[in-house]
């Protein structure tokens, strides 16, 4: 007996999962870094403009796909929102409003506004929902702490990167305030996991390099609030981003022996946020070393979305985004 395809695939898309949002952030990040190198380096602008855009596109579709899913599968959705490990994933779809703001503001400044708005409220949203239901309600224990917990708390970081060029200066530095606070609270609880408590499974691992991105979204973001100039505190802010990079360059075997999963884009946007904050730092420095370091970070972070770009393709080939994890 053949089965009805139009079932099968509705079948399938209550698994499309709510993991799929931070590959747009890696893409979309990506292209931002390429448009900071063509002002920095006079690198062609359209390289930047057309990842940006593909990641613009990727981000509408995964967002109309995870709609139907939603509407089709209300319980499958609800299940995400209120499971631990999950729950943290949604911080990436107003995150997505907020980059994707960046991309078009200079183009349109009244939609870049409103993306801006969108991604803002709705960042507040998944941080009130998840500390609030989530984390206060459920007496975890320290296993259940990972990096992805920064998503929801830091990620509202993008909002004064992306909002700098509207005119909330206030708004901007609250949201910057609360970004900080939670990344200096979280942070301590990761490393008391990892090195008094058990370590990250591996399915988990990919997420350790999330650690690379609160300093160096700070570096950004304090950057723009003083209208692109970087004083002593940004430096002291870069340092830090270097120094969690060169403790993860010490991951870097233990990365390559894991096999691929979508968690794999955790390593493409604190790649793309640390080769901003190092654009930045060369803007101000103009040195040799500087510039080395940041076209060095530009060209891995490209070579590593190129990568886990085309594992997923192959996987969604295969069809691993409509199928029931396990």
């Amino acid at each position: 007996m053949t089965k009805d395809p139009e079932k099968q695939a509705a079948h399938g898309l209550q698994y499309f999962s709510i993991a799929v949002f931070p590959a747009v952030l890696g893409i979309v990040g990506l292209g931002l870094a390429w448009r900071d190198a063509g002002a920095g380096f006079g690198i062609p602008g359209w390289i930047g403009e057309t990842i940006s855009g593909f990641g613009a596109g990727f981000f509408l579709a995964a967002l109309v796909l995870y709609g139907m899913k939603t509407i089709r599968f209300p319980q499958a959705t609800l299940t995400e929102a209120r499971s631990v490990p999950t729950a943290s994933l949604i911080a990436a779809i107003p995150m997505n409003f907020m980059l994707i703001a960046g991309v078009i503001t200079p183009y349109a400044m009244i939609v870049g506004e409103v993306f801006w708005l969108i991604g803002v409220i709705g960042q507040l949203a998944v941080t009130i929902h998840v500390v609030g239901y989530v984390w206060l309600n459920k007496g975890l224990g320290v296993q259940s702490i990972t990096p992805v917990w920064l998503l929801p708390t830091v990620g509202i970081i993008l909002a004064p990167i992306a909002g700098s060029a509207f005119d909330y200066p206030f708004i901007n530095w609250l949201l910057f305030g609360v970004a900080v606070f939670f990344w200096m609270a979280l942070t301590p609880l990761f490393l008391y996991r990892l090195i008094f408590a058990e370590g990250l499974p591996p399915p988990q691992r990919p997420a350790l390099v999330i650690i690379l991105t609160p300093p160096s979204l700070c570096v950004v973001a304090y950057a723009h609030l003083q209208g692109g100039y970087m004083d002593p505190f940004a430096h002291m802010l870069f340092g830090v981003a270097c120094m969690m990079a060169l403790i993860l360059v010490t991951k870097l075997k233990d990365f390559l022996a894991l096999p691929f999963t979508m968690a794999w884009w955790a390593f493409t946007f604190p790649l793309d946020a640390f080769t901003r904050a190092a654009m930045l730092y060369n803007d101000h420095l103009e040195e040799p070393a500087s510039a080395a370091l940041a076209l060095l970070t530009l060209g891995v972070a490209s070579l590593v979305v190129i990568l886990v770009s085309w594992r997923t393709a192959r996987f969604m080939v295969q069809g691993g985004l409509f199928k029931a994890p396990g």
